[in-house]
């Protein structure tokens, strides 16, 4: 098939969760289990992020220009991070999210909330 899902040691830290992802096709693709309590981002991307929310309760808060935009996430609801905009997810419950970006994964810190 030419791509292989692997533990994703970038997504992976064990006060955060567990990730696992792969590039296939110029786009990467990852699964992404959030312990409650945790964040994942506080960045900002240069390619449009998607993530589905498959199991949990989680919040996405984006920041376009001075304002704050909190986005909670439904199960089997696609939210869009468009490129170039900082953001954060604040997992209420443990989190189970089905996420890609148009292209390889890339990351800047940017700093949406203090946590």
């Amino acid at each position: 098939m030419g791509f292989e899902v692997k533990k994703w040691e970038e997504g992976s830290r064990e006060d955060v969760g567990k990730a696992y992802g792969c590039l296939y096709r110029g786009k990467f693709y990852a699964v992404l289990l959030t312990y409650a309590g945790a964040h994942r981002g506080n960045h900002i991307h240069p390619n449009k992020q998607s993530s589905i929310l498959l199991s949990g309760k989680a919040r996405y808060v984006k920041k376009k220009g001075d304002e704050l935009i909190t986005i909670p996430l439904e199960v089997g609801r696609c939210v869009e991070v468009e490129a170039g905009i900082p953001h954060i997810l604040l997992a209420e419950e443990d989190t189970l999210t089905f996420e890609w970006w148009d292209g390889e994964f890339k990351a800047e810190p940017y700093k949406v909330l203090d946590v």
